[in-house]
């Protein structure tokens, strides 16, 4: 067990989440279940989840905590994290057709030119790229860190900044 990890939550957090199942009807939870709900829907819904959290003190970063952390089962965290998930495959789906993808796998290319005097095939650097982003499967702002999305979806840029990220890239080429 990491230290990260807990197994009560905080008075804000279960208020959080005993007012996100108001949002949930048996029709949302089957479409959410079958992977049926549409971007627009999702980022809806995500929105709503966020309009909530705040009203209960609960940042993005708490959602986090909450989805990668806490240590007992639970039917909403689960349904959370079917939210994220489905969020960030979205986002994963529009940036592979944004101009900014191949950009990106270009930018990474460089850097590992640059500092491991390596010149390695983008196709490589795309399929390690695409394990980082299945490491932020579950985080809730989604790929934030790596894939910047605008309000309505938009995805309006990607860059691989992290060092950690960078370093993991190299090490799987």
């Amino acid at each position: 067990m990491t230290t990260k990890d807990f197994v009560n939550l905080p008075f804000n957090y279960r208020q959080f989440l005993d007012n996100i199942k108001l949002m949930f009807d048996n029709d949302l939870l089957k479409r959410l279940h079958s992977n049926d709900v549409s971007y627009k829907e999702i980022l809806k819904l995500h929105n709503d989840v966020n309009n909530i959290a705040e009203k209960y003190d609960c940042s993005s970063y708490e959602i986090n905590r909450i989805l990668n952390y806490y240590k007992k089962d639970n039917v909403l965290i689960e349904i959370l994290k079917k939210i994220s998930s489905i969020r960030n495959k979205y986002i994963v789906y529009h940036s592979k057709k944004s101009k900014y993808w191949d950009e990106n796998l270009k930018s990474i290319k460089k850097k590992i030119k640059d500092y491991n005097n390596k010149n390695v095939d983008l196709s490589k650097i795309e399929v390690a790229f695409m394990k980082i982003l299945k490491k932020y499967k579950y985080d809730w702002d989604g790929l934030w860190s790596v894939i910047e999305v605008g309000s309505s979806g938009k995805i309006k840029n990607i860059d691989l900044f992290d060092l950690d990220d960078m370093n993991e890239i190299t090490n799987m080429i």
